[in-house]
C-alpha cells in the first residue's frame, strides 16, 4: 500500500461536528480531522480544476474519490519526533494507571489486554486522546489531547436584532487554530495518488462548517509519496517479545467501524467477522453520521466501535491471513472515508511508561486575530452549558445503573422493608446534607437488624460492606457506575465540575433508587 502523508496546519478553529455532542444550540467538533471531510475538501479541488465534469460518471473522479480503492484517512494530532512531525494514533482503551500517579514526572502505564495488575490503586484510562511511542526502546509514551477553541455566538431570527424571544446563545467548542495534524491518503494505485498530489500540494482548503464565520481554513504542507506505507510501529517495536509469549492477538481500532452482521443489520461487536469468543474487551460505542454538502443533507447515521477499541483472541482463533489483510485493508463500511482501521499487536508490552511532564510538541500559532476572551456573562453561560452536559450523561449513567444493580437475599434471611426505610432516610439525610456521615452512623448503630445487612448482597459482596466500599475513600459506587463517558468536566477556567457535592449527590440518588426498587419488589413478593 502506498500513501500520500501530509500535514495539516489549522489557519482557523475547525469545526468537524460530531453526532449527539450535548445541547440543541450548541456544537461540538471531533478531536481529530474526519476523513470524509479531507475526501470532500479534495472533491472540491478537484472541480474548481475540472468545472462541469461529472462526477458519478466519469473515470478519473469516481477512482479518486467513489470506488473505493483510494482511501481518506483521518488527520490525527501530530507529535514532533526526531524532526519531523509524526501521525499520532488513538489511544488504546485497554490502557491503564494509577489513579493516584497523575502527578509524577513519569507514570507506570498497564496495558491490560496482555496483563492485568491486581495491586494497582484504583486503575483509571490515562488522560488525553491520542498516543505516540517515543523512543526506541517502545517503553515510553506520550498521551495528549488537541487544544480546544469554545466560543460562544449570538443568533437572532432577525437579522441584527438583539433583544429577548427573538435572539438566542448558541456555542462552538472547536479544534484550535495554529496546531498541526498529519493525514493521509493510502492507495495501491500510484497513479491516482499523483493525480491527488497535485491538487494538494501547497494549497489552502476548508474543512468542516461554519466556515463563513471564520471557522475551517487550513494549510496543506510537506506532502509525500511513501511506499510501502505502514500505519501502525512494525516488529521490533509493534511486536516485543513480550506479546508473542502471551499466546494472545490483539486487535486494536484505530479509527471508528461501521460493521454489519449477518443479517445485515448494524452491530457493535466483531462475531460477523472473528466468531470465536474474545478473552478480552476492551470497547466503547457510538454513533456517526456526517454532511453531503452536495445535497445539504446529514448522511444516515449508524453505530460505531470506537477508534480505541481493544479485542484479545486466543492465539489460533483468528485467522493470520485475515489478520493481515484488515490491517493493511480495513474492515466495515465507509472505508473510503477512513472507517474502519485497526492494529494487530500494537503494543510495546504490559507494562510502560507515560512521560507525564515533556515538552509538547512544537505546534504553531494561530494566523488569524485571536478571539477576545469571554465575558463574565459568557463564560457563566458556556459553564451552563458544560455543567447540563455533564449532568444528562451522569443521568444515563444513573438510570442504567439503578436498572442493572440488584440487591439478593439468601434463603432463610431477608431485608425487611422497615430495614431498607431506615437505610433510605440515611440516604435522604446525606443527599440534603452532600456528605455520607447519616450513612456511615447508621450503618454503625446496627445492632439486631444487621444480620439483614449482611444477609443481603450486591454483587457476591454483603449489602453492609458494598454500602461502606461504595462511599468510602475508594469511592468505588461512583467510580465503578457512575464516573463513564463524561466527556469534558471541566469549566472554562478549567476548574473540575466533579465536585463534592455532585458526587453524594448522585451516589444517594443510586442508592435510593436501588433500594426503592428493592422495596416495591418485597411487596410484591408479598401479595
Amino acid at each position: 500500500m502506498n500513501a500520500l502523508v501530509f500535514q495539516i496546519k489549522l489557519l482557523q478553529p475547525v469545526l468537524a461536528t460530531q453526532v449527539g455532542a450535548g445541547e440543541e444550540n450548541s456544537a461540538t467538533a471531533y478531536d481529530y480531522i474526519p476523513g470524509s471531510a479531507i475526501r470532500g475538501a479534495v472533491i472540491q479541488k478537484y472541480l474548481s480544476e475540472h468545472p462541469g465534469v461529472d462526477l458519478a460518471r466519469d473515470h478519473t473522479p469516481r477512482k479518486l474519490f467513489f470506488d473505493g480503492s483510494v482511501c481518506y484517512l483521518n488527520g490525527y494530532l501530530a507529535w514532533e519526533h526526531a524532526g519531523d512531525f509524526q501521525r499520532m494514533l488513538p489511544k488504546p482503551l485497554s490502557w491503564r494507571e494509577s489513579k493516584n500517579a497523575s502527578e509524577d514526572d513519569v507514570v507506570p502505564v498497564y496495558d491490560f489486554a496482555l496483563q492485568k495488575k491486581p495491586d494497582l490503586a484504583s486503575p483509571k484510562s490515562p488522560p488525553g486522546s491520542f498516543a505516540f511511542y517515543k523512543g526506541n526502546n517502545g517503553k515510553q509514551v506520550v498521551i495528549t489531547s488537541p487544544r480546544r477553541h469554545l466560543q460562544v455566538h449570538n443568533a437572532s431570527d432577525k437579522r441584527l436584532v438583539k433583544k429577548q424571544g427573538e435572539s438566542y446563545v448558541y456555542r462552538y467548542d472547536a479544534i484550535e487554530a495554529g496546531q498541526i495534524f498529519v493525514a493521509t491518503i493510502a492507495s495501491a494505485d500510484q497513479s491516482a495518488l499523483d493525480e491527488i498530489l497535485q491538487l494538494l500540494e501547497g494549497s489552502e482548503i476548508n474543512l468542516g462548517g461554519s466556515r463563513s464565520a471564520q471557522y475551517g481554513k487550513v494549510k496543506i504542507t510537506e506532502i509525500k509519496n511513501v511506499e510501502n506505507w505502514l500505519e501502525y510501529p512494525q516488529t521490533p517495536h509493534g511486536k516485543s517479545s513480550e506479546v508473542n509469549s502471551s499466546k494472545k492477538v490483539s486487535i486494536t481500532f484505530l479509527s471508528d467501524a461501521i460493521l454489519r452482521d449477518e443479517k445485515g443489520q448494524y452491530c457493535t461487536d466483531l462475531r460477523s467477522i472473528v466468531p470465536a469468543e474474545p478473552l478480552a474487551v476492551f470497547a466503547q460505542t457510538g454513533i456517526v453520521g456526517g454532511f453531503n454538502r452536495k445535497w445539504g443533507l446529514p448522511l444516515p447515521q449508524a453505530p460505531v466501535i470506537r477508534a480505541g477499541s481493544v479485542f484479545v483472541y486466543k492465539e489460533g482463533d483468528v485467522d493470520k491471513a485475515n489478520l493481515e489483510k484488515w490491517a493493511g485493508e480495513g474492515i466495515g463500511e465507509r472505508r473510503v472515508d477512513g472507517f474502519g482501521r485497526l492494529a494487530v499487536d500494537w503494543s510495546h508490552g504490559g507494562e510502560f511508561k507515560r512521560l507525564n511532564k515533556v515538552e509538547s510538541s512544537k505546534q504553531g500559532e494561530p494566523e488569524y486575530p485571536s478571539s477576545e476572551p469571554l465575558s463574565e456573562q459568557d463564560a457563566r453561560i458556556v459553564n451552563l452549558v458544560y455543567e447540563h452536559r455533564l449532568r444528562t450523561r451522569l443521568e444515563e449513567n444513573l438510570a442504567g445503573a439503578v436498572a442493572s444493580i440488584e440487591i439478593s437475599v439468601g434463603e432463610t434471611t431477608r431485608i425487611t422493608n422497615t430495614q431498607l426505610s431506615r437505610l433510605r432516610q440515611a440516604v435522604m439525610n446525606a443527599h440534603q446534607r452532600s456528605d455520607f456521615t447519616s450513612i456511615t452512623e447508621l450503618l454503625d448503630s446496627l445492632k439486631g437488624s444487621r444480620k439483614q445487612f449482611l444477609s443481603a448482597r450486591v454483587d457476591n459482596q454483603e449489602l453492609l460492606k458494598w454500602v461502606e466500599d461504595g462511599i468510602g475513600v475508594e469511592q468505588k459506587i461512583w467510580n465503578q457506575h457512575l464516573n463513564k463517558n463524561l466527556g469534558e468536566t471541566t469549566d472554562v477556567d478549567g476548574k473540575s465540575l466533579l465536585t463534592d457535592k455532585l458526587k453524594v449527590e448522585y451516589v444517594t440518588r443510586l442508592l435510593d433508587g436501588l433500594l426503592r426498587k428493592t422495596s416495591r419488589a418485597n411487596r410484591q413478593e408479598a401479595e
